[in-house]
């Protein structure tokens, strides 16, 4: 069995009814405020700024990297 593709991207994520959906843009375009408007719409934040997307066969799962799981990052001040 060979191992997954996995990688880090600099992305939000947050889960609705079982699946991911990943925001991607460049700094300051409002990702951390859509996820912040989905999670208060019954989201739940999978990363902020940071998500590991892995490929296992025709799944893609999306995770937050250890460090960062479940914090959210506020401009200017860093992990909240």
């Amino acid at each position: 069995m060979s191992e997954p593709d996995s990688a880090l991207l600099q992305a939000t994520a947050v889960a609705m009814d079982g699946r991911a959906l990943l925001i991607e843009g460049a700094p300051g375009l409002g990702k951390s405020s859509l996820a912040l408007a989905l999670i208060d719409r019954g989201a739940q934040l999978i990363g902020d700024d940071g998500v590991r997307r892995i490929r296992r066969g025709d799944q893609i799962i999306a995770c937050p990297p250890p460090n960062i799981k479940g914090l959210p990052e506020v401009r200017g001040v860093g992990l909240f």
